[in-house]
């Protein structure tokens, strides 16, 4: 909806027109009734027809008699202009869905971090503090800084107890020692999976070795004349050949 002023209609009372106010253009959403509303009734008071709007002037009457023949009855101008209920209704509509939308923002700044990055994390909740603000609804610096500390993570606590122990301290302060603390985390996992893998691969060699000796061991055995063992098999064979008598020879 745009709203856009010009010098009004003919009501039938003199008002005061000021000439000199720029023109306004705001288109109302969802989300920016308050803001639209504090830029739209000081225009609105300035033309005097503000009364018109909240309802404090008396409602004027639909029909007016004809100056001129007093069974005619003509459309108030008046009337015309008399838009409470729009006003109400516009109210209703807009004030409803703006309190909705100031709860669902401070609802969103509850969210935990979870696997977001820290600066993405940061930069979610300082844009829900703007449309905060912008919803006429001012957070304050500590107040974000709350919202970010305490949805983080438990792997936070040390750094989340380092911020909370100064007495001042900024926002963009807090996002560097939460990235910093980030960066340290990603850099122990890192470490810890190498050394997982390194000790994996370590017995895997070594299974391999021992399993490669023990098949060796096995050939070997597997080759050799049965019934021999190193050699003694042999001689056992020569002492158990007969002589001859005749030359004493085997």
């Amino acid at each position: 909806m745009n709203a856009s002023f010009s010098a009004p209609f003919n009501t039938g009372v003199n008002f005061q027109i000021p000439t000199m106010l720029p023109a306004l253009h705001i288109l109302l959403t969802r989300t920016n009734y308050s803001f639209w509303k504090s830029k739209i009734l000081p225009r609105v008071r300035a033309y005097g027809l503000e009364g018109f709007l909240t309802g404090d002037r008396v409602r004027p009457p639909a029909m007016l008699a004809d100056a001129e023949d007093l069974q005619v009855f003509v459309e108030n101008p008046d009337f015309l202009y008399w838009i409470t209920k729009i006003w109400s209704t516009l109210h209703e509509v807009f004030e409803i869905q703006y309190k909705a939308r100031i709860l669902q923002l401070r609802q969103q700044l509850q969210l935990k971090k979870g696997a977001t990055p820290v600066d993405e994390y940061v930069l979610k909740k300082r844009t829900l503090a703007d449309c905060l603000i912008a919803a006429s609804q001012p957070i304050s610096t500590d107040e974000v800084i709350l919202y970010i500390l305490s949805s983080l993570g438990l792997e936070y606590e040390s750094v989340v107890v380092n911020i909370t122990s100064k007495d001042h301290i900024t926002l963009q302060r807090v996002m560097f020692m939460l990235q910093n603390h980030e960066q340290r985390i990603e850099s122990c996992e890192s470490t810890t999976q190498v050394d997982v893998n390194g000790t994996s691969a370590h017995y895997a060699a070594k299974e391999n070795s021992f399993n490669s000796s023990y098949n060796r061991g096995n050939d070997n055995y597997r080759g050799r004349p049965r019934g021999s063992w190193g050699g003694g098999g042999g001689q056992n064979q020569s002492k158990n050949k007969p002589i001859y008598q005749v030359c004493k020879k085997p």
